[in-house]
């Protein structure tokens, strides 16, 4: 391990580590123990999607219905390790593999960036020991968030409105084109409908796909209209 890829990987450690205590102390809270949380953070290894987990819990949704809304939530991670593979073209399976699976935003923004800087030398090895730095202090972070609440009283009622801000940011940040916000407004608007008309978590999951599908139909639309212009 070098200290360039240390120095690097610092600031997202640092992040992972606060937001992994938090999201295992609310796992924890709504009746997850730790092995289970040590296994959503090996396995799923996504804080939103974890987060989510432990929201979707709360509220009683069936098991189908969160791992199908956690699969929805997670596809982009295809697409980032698909864009990826011309990085690791060349190098051995195993390694591509670990790369692969330990991809999160941050690390995917944070390698990219770096292979694309002019004159770089970062390396496969440097972006994997970065994947594998934060993925190990994410699952330590959620299992201590665990430990800590299960042997210290901490009032963790306040995390609730941590999530949904967590959410929110989450939500706003992908606010860069019109698309984007017709699909968040419009798959608001259905949840709550289906959930008056249906009164089922399932609704969650359908009114997300089905905006996210006129969003992309509306983006595709507007693509077009703009190179016929042209």
């Amino acid at each position: 391990m070098s200290i360039k890829v240390l120095k690097q990987a610092l600031p997202i450690l640092v992040s992972y580590f606060a937001i992994g205590l938090a999201c295992g102390m609310v796992l924890y809270e709504v009746g997850y123990s730790v092995v289970q949380i040590l296994l959503t953070s090996l396995f799923i290894y996504s804080g939103a999607g974890q987060f989510l987990i432990a929201n979707m819990t709360s509220v009683g949704a069936g098991v189908f219905s969160i791992i199908l809304t956690i699969v929805f939530l997670n596809v982009r991670f295809i697409l980032m390790s698909l864009s990826s593979a011309q990085i690791v073209r060349g190098e051995s399976g195993w390694m591509s593999f670990l790369f692969g699976t330990t991809i999160t935003d941050e690390t995917y923004g944070l390698n990219y960036t770096l292979f694309h800087q002019e004159g770089s030398e970062w390396t496969v090895k440097d972006a994997v020991s970065v994947n594998l730095l934060s993925y190990i202090v994410w699952g330590g972070a959620t299992v201590l968030g665990a430990l800590l609440v299960s042997y210290i009283e901490i009032d963790t009622f306040i995390m609730s409105y941590g999530l949904t801000a967590l959410f929110i940011c989450m939500t706003v940040s992908h606010f860069k084109h019109k698309a984007m916000v017709l699909s968040a407004v419009l798959s608001a608007v259905l949840t709550v409908i289906l959930q008056v008309l249906f009164d089922n978590s399932m609704v969650i999951v359908i009114a997300a796909v089905i905006a996210s599908f006129i969003g992309f139909r509306y983006h595709q639309s507007v693509r077009e209209v703009g190179e016929v212009r042209e």
